[in-house]
């Protein structure tokens, strides 16, 4: 075939269907940034099945390639084949294609997607095609990884029954009014990310990790999703302040970040098997009641900003209360399990002996307000909240006066009252908690 690459300044080619021959033709006119027209006739390159590769695909960055797309009958990888044609208007797909990854990716004038019936892989076929208006899904397409990415038009989500990766499918996809997740769907990080007109959460029964799904899905209202299979919520709908009621599955594992900045939240979730919580519920202002399971360990900067709190609780294994070491480049008053809520009072109780770190715990509080602490004697928890400098239980310098007759330690400016007591849930039952 002729090397049409040594003509960079060729507008039109057309390749009737005498042309045929062995070489391939997959990257034949990548990166014809002058091409306007391509014309290749129906039976021209019939046997060729590859029309895009790795890095590589027929049209490539032929930006001002316009018309419609061409597609051999016996063509199997389309893999970039007109990645970055933004003048291109009309998308084709065979019925032998079984590979599109980033075929029309930065195709940003295409307005209808195409998919055979045999593609199995459309990782990013259509991301940032801007004027999409609709989506399509072919029934055997497994990976939908960053499909729609960037399809700010796109008002209606799709995703086929075979799909197991949806990852970042549709994140950045501004005009979707509803989410939906296969029943077969595991991978699906930023699914959502940045879906700023969403108004309704879905999680499928298989899906496993909720890394960045709904993050900054700001118009997302009622109750969040969580499925059974879900084992991380990391930032998972963070920055959606519209939710009103949060969920929290089975097999949940890491919480991070996970509804910081839902302002409207109302009620805290925590599964079973949760052991992470950092910043879980950070600047959660409508918060009036925590939640914290058995299995948490980490609760740093869990509640801290939730300013209607009224009660502090702490599951019966938490042993990371504040910062430490590898936390100094955050805000303390991000990392305090309660800092900054206001309104904080009455008993708390901490179970575990080792608590090192307790920073900033209860920090930013109304001191007109009293604070029990309940902890065991003799421990290291005891010894980390009665710390006295900007490590201490309000993350400044503070001095505790040892109160032998009550068995107590306080701080009358702070309002806060330490209680060493042999066992922290006795004296829970004591106090009729």
């Amino acid at each position: 075939m002729i090397n049409f690459k040594k003509y960079p300044n060729c507008t039109r080619i057309s390749i009737p269907n005498a042309i045929q021959t062995k070489s391939n033709i997959r990257n034949g006119f990548c990166n014809m940034n002058n091409l306007k027209r391509l014309y290749i006739a129906e039976n021209a390159f019939a046997n060729d099945q590859y029309i895009g590769g790795w890095g590589d695909g027929l049209c490539m960055n032929c930006y001002n390639l316009i018309g419609k797309a061409w597609c051999g009958k016996n063509t199997t990888s389309m893999s970039n084949a007109y990645k970055n044609c933004h003048n291109l208007v009309k998308a084709v797909c065979g019925d032998n294609v079984t590979t599109m990854d980033c075929t029309y990716d930065g195709c940003s004038n295409l307005r209808i997607p195409v998919c055979g019936p045999n593609v199995t892989n459309m990782n990013y076929t259509y991301s940032d095609c801007t004027n999409l208006t609709i989506a399509v899904c072919g029934e055997n397409v497994d990976y939908l990884h960053g499909t729609y990415y960037g399809c700010t038009s796109i008002t209606t989500a799709v995703c086929g029954e075979k799909v197991t990766d949806f990852a970042a499918a549709y994140s950045g996809c501004t005009n979707l009014t509803k989410a939906v997740c296969g029943n077969n769907v595991v991978w699906w990080p930023e699914a959502y990310k940045g879906c700023t007109n969403l108004t309704t959460a879905v999680c499928g029964p298989k899906a496993n990790n909720m890394t960045n799904v709904y993050y900054d899905c700001i118009n997302l209202t009622g109750e969040a999703a969580c499925g059974p299979n879900v084992t991380t919520m990391t930032n998972a709908y963070k920055d959606c302040h519209n939710l009103t009621t949060a969920a929290c599955g089975d097999n949940v594992v890491d919480m991070y970040f996970a509804y910081r900045n839902c302002y409207n939240l109302t009620s805290a979730a925590c599964g079973p098997n949760v052991d992470r919580m950092w910043c879980s519920y950070h600047n959660c202002i409508s918060l009036t009641m925590p939640a914290c399971s058995n299995s948490v360990t980490n609760m740093i900067g869990t509640y801290s900003g939730c300013t209607n709190l009224t009660t502090a609780i702490f599951g019966p294994n938490v042993n990371i209360i504040g910062s430490d070491s590898n936390f100094f480049s955050f805000s303390v008053r991000d990392l305090g399990t309660y800092g900054n809520c206001y309104n904080v009072r009455g008993n708390t109780y901490l179970y575990t002996n080792d608590i090192k770190e307790v920073r900033y715990c209860f920090g930013g509080r109304n001191t007109m307000n009293i604070l029990n602490i309940y902890v065991p004697a003799s421990s290291t928890t005891l010894n980390s909240c009665l710390k006295t400098n900007e490590l201490s239980l309000i993350g400044a310098n503070i001095t505790w006066t040892n109160d032998s007759t009550n068995n107590r330690y306080y701080n009358t400016s702070a309002n806060i009252y330490i209680y060493p007591v042999s066992n922290v849930e006795q004296a829970k039952i004591d106090n009729g908690d």
